[in-house]
């Protein structure tokens, strides 16, 4: 077997990538995307060649057809309770270990400045009389 031989014959049981969305309608990115999840298979020829089989391909689209039909109703809940939970999440105060702030600033320990000016001038009047 010459290698022309080999090579019609790796080209009659797999498509290139190309030919592989051609062939099932859907764009080159998904075909990639559909290979990384094993939903179908292929090999590397080179670097950048990807030869897909013919066979995974065709058993790809029986399972897609054998399964059931995209329910809106289903698919409206599940959306909506993902929602629901976003809703909630945003509400929640970030988990910290603190309590919420409350627009306050906290206590130090440490007397504020104003405290302590009024007190300067109490003991300056003192200090006067």
């Amino acid at each position: 077997m010459t290698n022309r031989d080999f090579k019609q014959g790796i080209s009659a049981e797999t498509l290139s990538v190309p030919e592989t969305a051609a062939y099932l309608n859907v764009s080159v990115e998904t075909v990639r995307r559909l290979l990384l999840e094993g939903q179908i298979y292929g090999f590397r020829l080179s670097r950048k060649k990807v030869r897909i089989y013919k066979t995974s391909v065709v058993q790809y689209l029986d399972e897609q057809q054998s399964a059931p039909t995209y329910d809106y109703r289903v698919q409206r809940r599940l959306r909506e309770k993902r929602r629901q939970k976003a809703r909630q999440f945003r509400r929640m105060p970030p988990a910290t270990g603190r309590p919420p702030a409350t627009g306050r600033p906290p206590a130090t320990g440490r007397p504020r400045p104003a405290k302590a000016a009024a007190r300067g001038a109490t003991a300056r009047t003192e200090q006067a009389s």
